[in-house]
C-alpha cells in the first residue's frame, strides 16, 4: 500500500541533471539506505519502499500518478538477473508477470527516459544481459545496471553501470561524499 511508502522532500536544486524530472526508489533493505538516501545529488526525488511490502506494487501507485520523467534510479538489493523489491523478486522469471505494471512505469517515464539500476551483479554473464535487455524493451527506455559488485572499493565494489542498452547521460544519482563514505555493497 501507497500509504507506507516512506516519501523524502527533493534536496534544494543546487545541482540538476541536465535531463531534467528524476526519481529513486529504495528498498530499505539496503544496508546503511538513510545515508544513502540523505546522500543524492540536488534535484532527486527519493521514494524509500518498505521492504514488507511488494516493491514492484509500491513503484506502479507512485507513477501512476507521474508523467514526463526523464530518469528512474532504483537501488536495491539482487544478484545476476535478479532484483529484490520489498517481497517481490523481480527476474528474469518474473518479467513477464509485471507486464501491466511495466506499462505503467513506461507511462511515467518520457520517450528518451533512462533507468539506472544499483544492484551488484544484476547484468552480469547472459542472464543478467538479458534480464537487463528484456526489461529495457518491455519499459520502453535506455537501462543501465552493473555486471559487477556496486558500493565500496576496500570490499571489492563500484558505482560504474558497465551494461547499458544504449549510453546513458544521467550523473550517478548520490554526491561523491556519499558514495566515498558508503561502506558497504549493495
Amino acid at each position: 500500500m501507497v500509504q507506507n511508502i516512506e516519501t523524502l522532500p527533493p534536496p534544494a536544486p543546487v545541482r540538476t541533471s541536465s535531463l531534467g524530472h528524476e526519481i529513486l526508489f529504495m528498498d530499505t533493505a539496503v544496508r546503511q539506505s538513510s545515508m544513502l538516501a540523505t546522500g543524492v545529488r540536488a534535484g532527486v526525488e527519493v521514494i524509500l519502499l518498505p521492504t514488507q511490502q511488494d516493491g514492484v506494487e509500491q513503484i506502479t501507485q507512485v507513477l501512476r500518478k507521474r508523467r514526463g520523467l526523464t530518469c528512474m534510479h532504483i537501488v536495491a538489493p539482487g544478484g545476476t538477473s535478479s532484483l529484490q523489491l520489498g517481497t517481490t523478486v523481480l527476474s528474469l522469471n518474473t518479467l513477464e508477470r509485471y507486464v501491466w505494471d511495466l506499462t505503467v512505469w513506461s507511462n511515467a517515464l518520457t520517450a528518451n527516459a533512462e533507468l539506472l539500476i544499483y544492484t551488484s551483479d544484476l547484468a552480469r554473464g547472459v542472464r543478467g544481459e538479458e534480464f537487463v535487455g528484456h526489461l529495457s524493451e518491455l519499459i520502453g527506455v535506455k537501462v543501465a545496471a552493473s555486471r559487477s559488485k556496486t558500493g565500496n572499493s576496500l570490499l571489492g565494489g563500484n558505482w560504474n553501470l558497465e551494461l547499458q542498452t544504449l549510453p546513458c547521460q544521467t550523473l550517478p544519482v548520490f554526491t561523491s561524499e556519499t558514495l566515498a563514505a558508503y561502506d558497504a555493497l549493495l
